[in-house]
């Protein structure tokens, strides 16, 4: 049934210009993707970054294209240049005279080439088009040198899903073959591409290139296209009152427009229509669906199709003997990319598929590296994926989150025992297969499960490929999780990971950190008791950041409540060795029932017999400004205080508990047994809490010094107390004046109104305001005596009386 895996195929020398490899076609003739007046691109393949690029050749006469000082400065604008809506250039140089430069592949079309088949466009289109190229070209807004030589019309456009919004422009042509623009003046360069993307607008609109002045004219009347209507007129006409001038101003206007498109103008179907969708330059020069079905062998039966830029590079099919779906996919020939960047990964997933053991790895049916078309055929568990998910059910809870989290640990530590690379990073690209009995009807009805918490849906898990695809090499954006988040504004600026064919590094704590934000709907939707997880490990240094699985253990007690490490479950091929100083396994009588049920909606996922890991310390967070801390002045207070917030707010809480309805988290640990539910003295390191950065009076009284809690109280405090949004970990009951709502009246805690300064934060601490003496059990304020303040008055006024008989005995002295 399956083919069998042969020696290593001959390779196929091409022709080399530094490390990058000159593609061929079948004849030996170079692929040439995209031909200018000034320019030619061919197909290249790095073998550094095990990437496709395109290698741009200018072909004008040496007088008209640009000095090589001048084309080496440009060079420099644009390579630091990494924007969702450009074209990354990588390098440049001269060859023989000719000035030459390396820039990503654009698995799609010109936009010149695309508009031609699909125009006009409705508006919905036209507007989601332009908005994207305008935020490519606002972007170039700060170097005018490179925004001159833009031609608007070369951009290109690709689709990387099925959807709408997969839809993605790139601004491509930076004019660097071209001649010198006539000036590079901002406001002349900026005026003349508000001028071009007019141009454009009024093209796709109506499917003719405007000549000449340009009007709304030709638009059909009505009001649904009044938007429409208003944005090219304000385009056109210099002397309207809302006339862009900047490119600022244009994006703007664009998004407005856009937003305020009536219901009817703006409704668009929820997958891209095939005759719209931009087509790959790269089907021309792959094997077609003859070949393919060939390459399969008899035993299974695709679904050939013409190349799709929703489905590329792939076909369905079904294996005969065993009815099961298969998905043939399609790999470049070795005259695009060498066959040994992918047979041998391929050739090591074969023989570790074989054995199985790892139900979280996706096993290959048909693999043959002797081949003379390059196929690999692997199971299909089904048309969900890890993205279906996300999108059914919107927004996941973090018990959710962890239920995948850990499936996808498994799958990581599966392929780490096979000595074989994961290739995960695409939640798109990561297929679910439903292991439940009942799954087929329930599957049928989508709407139902996302009214679902996935722990009523039927039992599944996660498949992930360890061996390349093609779009590893074209369309390396999908394996970059930063994309998921690109307009969140609560991350931290991050460099996007260069897309790799192989040597993919495993997923790490801030990779998991990344995911988890996205499946739980930003950073504006986070649960208050696992933010400050998720931000301390989003933000670490790299030196510094901790393992997956201890992220996994820091979450699964902020999600579960639970201190206790509860080890997976699932059986492995091959268990690593236990770790020294690793905590001990616990009893099967004392796990957790949930930690044993094979079925997914407790979380089963293929890790029996793996070293649990180490349990994490407990936190202990900072007191914010102007709070007193447990064991300085005031403790007495303190304690009573903390009794009536224990008998006034409950706590409960236990595996699983979410967050209530006042969004205070769960509890970071549960009290121990063996120390009456408080810390120990040897606490460990505290962690960062999340919230406002400190000012001058908390960093004085409220920060790590040698009157802290700790070293005044001997270190205990109790951590079944709610904990506060602020630090996103238990916060001990005798913290005095935390809660202002849960003192009675007449008690001296935290006065209310506008919140502490300086002054009063200094004057709260003051041994010289309190006493620490205590006299049954109550603070007794010192007062000072009347008389002592006479005698201070009697003092002064005498000081000044013989201060001024001396200035007149001199006055008269003097006279």
């Amino acid at each position: 049934m399956s083919t069998p895996v042969s020696s290593a195929s001959a390779m196929s020398a091409l022709p080399a210009f530094h490390h990058y490899c000159i593609c061929q076609d079948a004849e030996g003739g170079t692929l040439e993707l995209w031909r200018g007046a000034d320019e030619v691109a061919c197909l290249a393949f790095d073998t550094k970054r095990c990437l496709l690029v395109e290698l741009h050749v200018a072909i004008g006469p040496p007088e008209q294209q640009r000095d090589l000082q001048g084309f080496q400065h440009l060079l420099q604008l644009a390579g630091p240049l990494h924007h969702r809506h450009l074209l990354g250039v990588i390098e440049g140089g001269e060859d023989e005279g000719a000035n030459y430069y390396i820039t990503d592949f654009l698995d799609g079309e010109r936009l010149d080439t695309w508009l031609k088949r699909v125009v006009p466009l409705p508006p919905w289109l036209v507007l989601t088009v332009l908005m994207q190229l305008v935020e490519g070209l606002a972007a170039l807004a700060s170097h005018p040198r490179l925004l001159a030589g833009v031609e608007v019309l070369h951009s290109g456009i690709t689709l990387t899903g099925d959807r709408v919004d997969d839809l993605l422009v790139k601004v491509c042509d930076l004019g660097l073959s071209s001649a010198k623009p006539v000036s590079t003046e901002p406001r002349f360069v900026e005026a003349r591409i508000i001028h071009d993307t007019a141009r454009l607008l009024l093209y796709m609109l109506t499917g003719t290139m405007p000549e000449g002045a340009m009007t709304a004219d030709s638009l059909p009347e009505g009001q649904d296209m009044a938007e429409v209507r208003f944005l090219l007129d304000t385009l056109t006409q210099a002397s309207a009152p809302h006339h862009p001038r900047t490119l600022e101003q244009m994006r703007n206007l664009v998004e407005r427009c856009l937003h305020d498109l009536p219901a009817g103008t703006a409704a668009h179907p929820e997958k891209l229509p095939a005759a719209l969708r931009p087509r790959l330059p790269l089907i021309p020069w792959l094997p077609g669906g003859a070949e393919v079905a060939e390459a399969a062998g008899e035993d299974c039966a695709l679904d050939i199709r013409p190349g799709d830029a929703a489905q590329p590079y792939r076909h369905r099919g079904t294996e005969r003997a065993t009815r099961h779906a298969v998905m043939a996919q399609v790999l470049p020939p070795p005259g695009i990319v060498p066959a040994e960047f992918f047979a041998p990964l391929l050739d090591q997933a074969w023989a570790a598929g074989s054995a199985g053991g790892a139900p979280h790895l996706l096993r290959l049916r048909v693999w043959d590296a002797a081949a003379a078309v390059p196929v690999a055929v692997e199971e299909l568990p089904g048309k969900c994926t890890l993205d279906t998910i996300v999108r059914l059910r919107g927004r996941l809870e973090p018990a959710e989150v962890l239920m995948l989290l850990r499936q996808l640990d498994d799958a990581a530590e599966s392929a780490a025992l096979l000595d074989l690379p994961l290739y995960w990073r695409s939640p798109r690209l990561v297929p679910v297969e439903f292991t439940a009995p009942d799954a087929g009807p329930a599957l049928a009805a989508p709407d139902q499960l996302a009214r679902l918490p996935l722990g009523e849906w039927p039992a599944f898990r996660l498949k992930v490929r360890t061996w390349p695809l093609m779009l590893n090499f074209t369309q390396p954006e999908r394996f970059q999780l930063e994309r998921l988040l690109p307009k969140d504004t609560g991350l931290p600026v991050m460099e996007a990971a260069p897309g790799r064919a192989g040597q993919v590094p495993p997923p790490s704590a801030r990779d998991f950190a990344l995911l988890a934000v996205w499946m739980m709907g930003g950073t504006t939707h986070l649960r208050e008791n696992v933010k400050p997880l998720l931000y301390e490990t989003l933000h670490a240094k790299p030196s510094t950041a901790e393992s997956r699985r201890e992220f996994l253990e820091r979450f699964r007690q902020r999600v579960e409540g639970s201190a206790v490490p509860i080890p997976h479950s699932a059986a492995l091929t091959t268990a690593p060795a236990p770790e020294t100083g690793a905590a001990p396994a616990p009893a099967p009588e004392a796990e957790d029932k949930a930690a044993t049920d094979v079925d997914i909606r407790v979380q089963d996922n293929g890790n029996a017999g793996r070293t649990p890991p180490r349990p994490v310390p407990p936190v202990r967070p900072q007191p914010p400004a102007g709070v007193t801390p447990p064991g300085r002045a005031g403790g007495s207070r303190g304690r009573r205080n903390a009794a009536r917030r224990a008998a006034a707010v409950p706590v409960t809480a236990g595996p699983g508990t979410m967050a209530d309805d006042r969004s205070t988290p769960v509890l970071e640990t549960p009290p121990s047994p063996g120390n009456g539910g408080l810390f120990s003295q040897a606490a460990p390191v505290e962690e960062a809490s999340e919230g406002p950065a400190l000012g001058f009076a908390e960093a004085l009284f409220g920060g790590k010094n040698s009157l802290s809690s700790a070293s005044r109280s001997g270190g205990n405090s109790r951590e079944d107390a709610p904990a506060h949004p602020l630090f996103g970990g238990a916060v001990p009951d005798d913290h005095p004046d935390f809660a202002t709502e849960a003192h009675h009246a007449g008690d001296p805690g935290i006065p209310e109104g506008a919140p502490l300064g300086f002054m009063e934060a200094a004057r709260r601490h003051s041994p010289f305001m309190q006493d620490d003496n205590a006299l049954g059990g109550t603070h007794l304020p010192r007062r000072r005596s009347p008389w002592m303040l006479l005698l201070v008055v009697i003092l002064i006024s005498a000081a000044i009386a013989a201060l001024m008989a001396e200035l007149s005995g001199r006055a008269v002295w003097h006279r």
